[in-house]
This record gives structure tokens, sequence and C-alpha cells, in this order.
């Protein structure tokens, strides 16, 4: 089942019958990539609130 959500997994042939550790390895990577994007998105989040602040006291003055 994890084969088929991870994007590396479902690309390879299932019909060769892939490792459960190579499996579990491309999971790891994913959720890596995962976090990281998260990470990034968040810090955008926070500087787009930022920008938003601040428009808000130039509209103010």
């Amino acid at each position: 089942q994890l084969s088929k959500i991870i994007p590396d997994c479902s690309m390879e042939s299932t019909k060769s019958g892939q490792s459960k550790g190579g499996i579990l390895s491309k999971a790891c990577d994913y959720i890596q990539e995962l976090r990281q994007s998260n990470h990034r998105l968040s810090e955008e989040l926070q500087g787009l609130d930022q920008l938003q602040l601040d428009n808000d006291v130039l509209r103010q003055q």
C-alpha cells in the first residue's frame, strides 16, 4: 500500500517486486521532502503575514 502513495515507487514496475527496505527508504525521502516544503511554505506565510501588517500600517497613515 505504501508503494502506491509514494511518487517514486508508483512509477517503478511493481511486477518485479520491490523490496520493503527500498520502499521504506523512498518513503523516508518523500517525508523529508514534504517536511522541507512545509517549512519553506511556513516561512513564506510568515513573510506574507508581515507584509500584510506593514500594508495595514501604511494604509492607516
